[in-house]
């Protein structure tokens, strides 16, 4: 497990993460990747096909590009703060009331009548 150019990732020792064969993605140089290994849920989930992983997301409500994102976007892209509260938040146009992207998919599961808790 190693970062872009070959660098040790930060966080985690190698001995410390589940490895996940990421070969299946596609992707273009992750043929692996890993979750911590305290939580080997996340790895079986993934291996039984029911999970997926999203890696290096931004917050975009449209396409800009490096010219125009200043004034097409309403976030400020290069924050990590603010990336990291609107990660949280998962509302490009603030338009929800609710804590978050988590906190509305459980209150849809409810209106189903599921159990959330």
């Amino acid at each position: 497990f190693e970062a872009r150019g070959g660098d040790v990732g930060v966080g985690l020792t190698l001995d410390e993460i589940l490895p996940i064969d990421g070969s299946s993605a596609g992707i273009n140089g992750c043929k692996t990747f890993g979750v911590n290994s305290l939580l080997p849920s996340l790895k079986d989930i993934y291996d039984e096909g029911r999970g997926l992983f999203f890696a290096n997301m931004g917050h975009l409500h449209k396409p800009c590009t490096n010219k125009n994102w200043l004034t097409e976007t309403r976030t400020d892209l290069f924050s990590h703060h603010t990336m990291k509260a609107e990660a949280h938040r998962v509302d490009a146009f603030k338009e929800g009331d609710g804590p978050g992207v988590l906190g509305r998919m459980l209150d849809v599961l409810e209106d189903y009548g599921l159990a959330v808790s």
